[in-house]
């Protein structure tokens, strides 16, 4: 008996992933009395336009970005929203410090 491995299967993944920081000092009336504060703000993001898998060549590509159900969630770990975001604000004064993010996860 002769029977080779092969990889038959392809993925083509596309999106895009966006990355914006801001920070600055906060403004003495919103500061606490004798210390400098900073106000910190980053937004990360991610579009997920295309997730295609193709498991032999005799079958149809399958393209999973923004579903959640038969072969997009049979493996774990295809579960690819359209669209995640993340915003954080962080705040910081000498020894004094805080943060606050909110997660957004689009369509499936």
């Amino acid at each position: 008996m002769n029977a080779p491995l092969l990889n038959v299967a392809s993925r083509t993944v596309s999106g895009l992933d966006l990355a914006v920081s801001y920070s600055f000092e906060l403004p003495t009336f919103l500061s606490l009395p004798g210390k400098d504060g900073r106000l910190g703000l980053r937004w990360i993001s991610t579009w997920q336009f295309e997730d295609e898998t193709q498991q032999l060549a005799d079958q149809p590509a399958v393209d999973c970005a923004g579903f959640y159900s038969g072969t997009c969630s049979a493996d774990g770990n295809r579960i690819t929203p359209d669209f995640r975001g993340l915003f954080r604000a962080d705040w910081k004064q000498r020894s004094d410090a805080g943060a606050a993010e909110v997660q957004i996860i689009g369509d499936l």
